[in-house]
């Protein structure tokens, strides 16, 4: 089995999962924080998972410093997770695994059909959507690689 991590929203084992998160206060707002321990409880029940692709995750010019952090500490999160568990992974800038799914880099919503339009391509009975058809190709890459990168 093959597991496909894009840090902002979902994690791929075969069956869409989205990555787990929880309710907390701060500054009196509710805020979605990473659920530390159900992330190890997601690993631990997938023991079968023999590859992972994780998208590499950076500062965007639109994000605040508070979104920069939330999206370095899933990253560093899932990442320690992989590790912990002894899942082989792979690090992949996202121009570097759409190119081997012959995607074309195209920037911002636009890219994201392109993306959805090739996994749906390749996986038809499956129901992608905008927010999960990254990790779901990044499943796919994972695939591929594996025996290029983890042998």
């Amino acid at each position: 089995m093959f597991l496909g991590i894009d840090a902002y929203q979902t994690v791929v084992e075969c069956v869409i999962t989205p990555t787990p998160t929880e309710w907390t206060k701060i500054n009196k707002k509710p805020r979605r924080t990473y659920d530390l321990t159900a992330m190890f409880q997601l690993l631990d029940r997938t023991d079968s998972i023999t590859f992972a692709c994780i998208e590499r995750q950076g500062p965007h010019p639109h994000d605040g410093t508070s979104a920069a952090f939330r999206t370095g500490y899933g990253y560093a999160a899932w990442l320690m997770a992989l590790t912990a568990h002894r899942i082989p992974y792979t690090v992949m800038q996202t121009r570097q695994w759409r190119s081997i799914l012959s995607i074309p880099p195209t920037p911002g919503l636009a890219g994201k059909r392109a993306v959805r339009t090739v996994v749906q391509a390749r996986l038809p009975d499956a129901h992608i959507t905008l927010d999960t058809a990254d990790a779901v190709a990044l499943a796919l890459v994972a695939t591929v690689q594996r025996p290029a990168i983890a042998s």
